[in-house]
């Protein structure tokens, strides 16, 4: 007699033996989006952070740049699909800005400083969600400096 196909047996344990695989591999596979995600959006911060930088060196009576005067050269969202808060609203009193400092002229190492605070916001059925980005060292931007809050002094 010819066998033309895998038995019940065989077909179960290939579905285990995938199964496994997958519970396995999706907790890597979901970390690696959402770093992949924080990445894109580090990347994006630093080139606004560079922009900023550039209208502040063209404008020096200026000390904080708002988002809303880096229009054109920003996107709308960022990676994870929320709207940046650009524009100071009736419903938020928080809006996203560089803030350049320079070294106190008596220390000839002294370097400027850059915070950035920047927010992104979308409504959805279980009501408004914000992710932030932000640190006190704009060049040197960190994973560590997205969350869902924070404070800038």
């Amino acid at each position: 007699m010819k066998k033309n196909g895998f038995t019940l047996v065989e077909l179960i344990a290939v579905l285990v033996i995938l199964s496994i695989i997958a519970l396995l591999a999706a907790p890597n596979i979901i970390t690696l989006m959402q770093n992949s995600k924080e990445k894109a959006w580090l990347s994006e911060v630093k080139e606004m952070v560079s922009t900023a930088t550039y209208m502040y060196k063209t404008n020096k009576d200026v000390d904080t740049i708002y988002m809303k005067n880096l229009t054109g050269t920003i996107p709308v969202t960022d990676p994870y699909g929320y709207t940046y808060v650009i524009e100071n609203s009736a419903s938020d009193n928080e809006f996203s800005y560089f803030k350049f400092k320079e070294p106190d002229e008596s220390t000839s190492m002294g370097k400027r400083e850059i915070t950035v605070f920047i927010k992104s916001c979308k409504t959805d059925n279980s009501g408004k969600k914000c992710h932030y980005l932000c640190s006190n060292d704009g060049a040197n931007l960190k994973l560590t400096d997205i969350g869902d809050s924070c404070s800038i002094s």
